[in-house]
């Protein structure tokens, strides 16, 4: 078998200044760690904050949209309301002027159609 002989003390104080480090570097270590946990926890809070604001924008910006178009369709609704009236009032001259004007060819044509109706040669 094998047999284990007794370290020196400089191979202790070795071994123990390893121990202490490998200690220390996994203090380090697990205090990183920690560190980026917490900084990735508050990266995360940040960016669902983020995203709440963005979305209290979009639906503030939505509903703009919404009120503009509200507006936009009722301006339009007067307007084709008063295109209409125009329109009414226009075609109610355009066929008075063209009542008045046709009026006397009318009777023009009712005098020459009642002259063409009587016998233009006598029988006696």
């Amino acid at each position: 078998m094998h047999e284990c002989k007794p370290l020196s003390a400089g191979a202790e104080a070795l071994h123990r200044d390893l121990g202490d480090a490998l200690d220390a570097a996994r203090r380090r270590l697990e205090a990183d760690v920690r560190a980026l946990e917490e900084n990735a926890a508050s990266n995360i809070a940040a960016h669902k904050l983020e995203e709440e604001v963005l979305r209290a924008e979009l639906d503030d910006g939505m509903l703009r949209v919404d009120e503009a178009v509200d507006g936009i369709e009722a301006s339009a609704a007067t307007a084709a309301a008063a295109a209409t009236a125009t329109f009414a009032a226009a075609t109610a001259e355009v066929e008075a002027l063209i009542a008045d004007s046709v009026a006397p060819v009318d009777q023009k044509i009712e005098e020459l159609a009642g002259a063409y109706t009587r016998p233009l040669i006598s029988s006696t």
